[in-house]
């Protein structure tokens, strides 16, 4: 059974993520990416995409 676990960029909720990245490769599951969000200042744009990525190191070696 595939398993999506959730990584997100809202201030607060995201303290987390590079842990939850760590459980979801070793469990071999999906991320998902998600802002919990519902006003347009905190929607994702490329930038914040990117910012997340590298912080819990998805992005290493890629940029």
């Amino acid at each position: 059974m595939m398993f999506n676990i959730e990584i997100t960029t809202k201030k607060g909720h995201n303290v987390s993520n590079k842990e939850v990245v760590k459980v979801a490769i070793d469990k071999g599951a999906r991320l998902l990416l998600n802002t919990n969000t519902h006003i347009p200042e905190c929607f994702l744009t490329r930038e914040l995409i990117i910012k997340t990525l590298l912080n819990v190191g998805l992005l290493i070696g890629l940029l």
